[in-house]
């Protein structure tokens, strides 16, 4: 095989992929919501480039006489062709009629005698390739004809015809999918439809009616707002705006709003408003105009609704429709960046108006009846008791006493759930009693220590140099003293009052040094305090000491280490609730021991459960850790029970506080809150 060859057979291999690759895109295409028009249009455009032609023309019937007329082309010769010209349109109707395809060359229909373009040229011949387009069902209603070059080959010709079938085979998919495509919407037209009659007839409540009626209208109508306006006798009220849950009746907008709805209904006239108020009342224009320059609405519509007053006294809706009598209200659409006429959505319309009247009017009376949520309340009670459940009714009380007896008769030890911290008994928190700089730090973290064994050395700087300025001073005063005295001794012809000068002299040194040396041992006691001594034996329990504090400046009465004596007794510390601990005092004082069993887990190991005593409460109250007042219990623990336990571990505690009545140990809680904020 030449290498001529192979490229040639290459480029038809190419050829023919574009075909398949452009037929599927346009049975693709079939699928998009395109309009008619606008299928017609993209099947041309990628159908004319795909074959070289001079362009293609889609035909339809509905011509004068019978005749086909253009409904699109594509192509640069495409405006060559005289549409009424009458050998062409004999060669349309024919392939229309007999439903074949057909070739025929331009120049035996004389398509183009005495024709000249733009340029005054005559225009070249060309190939007519006509085949018949079908509808869905079969039926012939137009002709896809492709403008050709005359010069292609008779087997290129039936190529051609052949993608042409293709081109007109998409048309009846495209009415299909069409078709589909309106059943879907007129479905979901009445989907939508039965939805609003569905949600506006769910309550008998004007307010939720109102919301109900504005939301599904504007949903059902497409607008951007809707609003209803009851009419209470003199004018409009705003009672519902949809998408919006509260309003405030005084704002500008709704004010005006109520304005235009009072002129519409008191004038019995609907008011679609696309921009010009030009044919209103002039005092209708101008609240018209006044509400518009606050909304920006570009249709306003304000369609006044007529109560219906059913033959029957009943308040539930009646299938008929009763007849028209009064004034009910307006329902208010507003659209803000488009003009919509009313002849777009006029099936709806009348839809919401006629059942928005029926709901509206059913929620006026029934909100007109006295005491109605009582009555609905006493109605539920009744049919449930005396209707179809009266068996069940009869059961049901005799439980519910059988279940009172129980619980007022059953006893039950109250056990009283409280929280509380795991405690060594003997322990201490050492605080400084003077402000100063951690110095030095002798122990860490679970570090055993000694009673008096040196903990923590405090520095204190003003307080040291105050310790030796008053040694200065003391120093100072003492060399003063002892030179006055060698004074006396020295000079014993002293006159009597020189002597009796230095004997006051040495008296007022001795008493100033007196005063400073009594500030120098406070001094000293103080530095003494800021070295910190164990008060007991045992272990350190803060934690990282060393790190945490060294270099640490402190204040006075700061607390800087714990030391508890962790292999001696436990107990528990309990906060009790104001609300709870005269149940646990009463309890412990009729108690013959003097104390309460007490069962709790620590947090640190729930799956334990350890016994305790509750031996005593304090007498005042004082803050808990979440700022409520609380009285501190202390709980002795057997320490055989506890499994290396760890200070300050969360305890959930439940203290036996006696024998109560199941109600009562189940329900104290209410009990005492009637008791107290009810009773009291």
């Amino acid at each position: 095989m030449s290498t001529d060859t192979r490229n040639q057979n290459e480029a038809a291999e190419q050829v023919k992929q574009q075909v398949r690759n452009t037929i599927q895109e346009l049975r693709a295409l079939v699928r998009a919501d395109l309009s008619f028009d606008e299928f017609c249009q993209t099947l041309l455009n990628k159908a004319v480039p795909l074959t070289g032609a001079h362009g293609a023309i889609i035909w339809r019937a509905g011509g004068e006489g019978g005749q086909l007329i253009m409904a699109a082309a594509h192509g640069p010769r495409v405006e060559e062709i005289q549409p009424q010209h009458p050998a062409h349109q004999s060669l349309l109707l024919d392939a229309a009629s007999k439903q074949h395809s057909l070739v025929v060359p331009s120049e035996a229909l004389g398509l183009f005698n005495g024709v000249v373009n733009a340029a005054g040229d005559r225009p070249g011949e060309m190939l007519l390739l006509v085949t018949p387009v079908f509808d869905r069902k079969k039926q012939c209603w137009g002709v896809l004809e492709l403008l050709q070059r005359p010069d292609i080959m008779p087997a290129a010709q039936q190529g051609y015809l052949k993608f042409l079938g293709e081109l007109a085979g998409l048309f009846p998919r495209w009415h299909e999918q069409n078709d589909l495509r309106q059943m879907s919407s007129a479905e979901s037209n009445w989907v939508n439809r039965l939805n609003f009659a569905k949600e506006i007839h769910r309550s008998t409540e004007l307010e939720p009616t109102a919301y109900a009626v504005a939301n599904e209208a504007r949903r059902l109508l497409h607008a951007d707002r809707a609003c209803i306006a009851i009419w209470d006798g003199s004018q409009c009220q705003i009672r519902a705006i949809s998408s919006q849950d509260r309003f405030d009746n005084r704002a500008n907008v709704v004010k005006r709003l109520r304005a235009v709805a009072t002129a519409a209904v008191r004038s019995s006239t609907p008011l679609w408003l696309t921009g010009d108020t030009t044919a209103l009342p002039p005092k209708v224009a101008a609240l018209v105009n006044s509400y518009l320059d606050e909304a920006h609405s570009r249709t306003l519509a304000v369609l006044p609704m007529e109560e219906y007053q059913a033959a029957s006294t009943s308040i539930s809706v009646k299938r008929t429709r009763p007849q028209r009598k009064r004034k009910l209200g307006a329902l208010v659409l507003e659209y803000f960046d488009r003009e919509v006429p009313r002849e777009a959505h006029e099936d709806e319309l009348q839809l919401v108006l006629d059942e928005g009247s029926v709901a509206l009017t059913n929620a006026l009376e029934t909100n007109e009846i006295l005491f109605l949520p009582l009555l609905r309340w006493l109605g539920g009670i009744k049919r449930f008791l005396f209707a179809d459940h009266l068996s069940k009714t009869l059961t049901a009380l005799g439980a519910l006493a059988l279940l009172t007896a129980f619980m007022c008769l059953w006893p039950t030890p109250m056990r009283l759930k409280i929280d509380g911290v795991l405690q060594p008994e003997i322990r201490r928190n050492l605080f400084t009693e003077l402000d100063g700089v951690v110095e030095k730090v002798n122990v860490d973290h679970k570090s055993n220590v000694r009673q008096g064994e040196l903990l923590l050395e405090l520095n204190n700087e003003p307080l040291r140099l105050k310790a030796l300025e008053l040694s200065g001073q003391i120093k100072t005063n003492r060399e003063q003293i002892d030179g006055l005295r060698r004074q006396q001794l020295q000079q014993k012809n002293m006159k009597e009052d020189e002597r009796l000068s230095i004997a006051g002299r040495i008296e007022q040194l001795e008493i100033q040094n007196k005063s400073l040396e009594e500030q120098l041992a406070r001094v000293e006691r103080q530095l003494e305090s800021l070295r910190i001594y164990s008060p007991i034996d045992g272990t350190v329990l803060t934690w990282e000491a060393r790190r945490r504090l060294e270099q640490l400046p402190v204040q006075a009465n700061q607390p800087v280490l714990s030391v508890a004596k962790l292999d001696g007794p436990w107990q528990v510390e309990l906060m009790i609730p104001q609300n709870r601990v005269g149940y646990v005092t009463r309890a412990l004082q009729e108690n013959p021991a003097k104390q309460l069993e007490t069962e709790f887990v620590l947090a640190t190991n729930p799956n334990v459960r350890i016994k305790g005593r509750l031996l005593r409460i304090a007498e005042r109250a004082e803050a808990d850790p979440n700022g409520s007042l609380a009285f501190r219990a202390i709980v002795e623990v057997d320490k055989a029970g506890l499994t290396n336990p760890q200070p300050g571990a969360g305890v959930s505690a439940r203290v036996n506080c006696g024998q109560q009545p199941v109600g009562f140990v189940w329900f104290f809680q209410i009990v005492d809150f009637v008791r107290t904020h009810l009773w009291f």
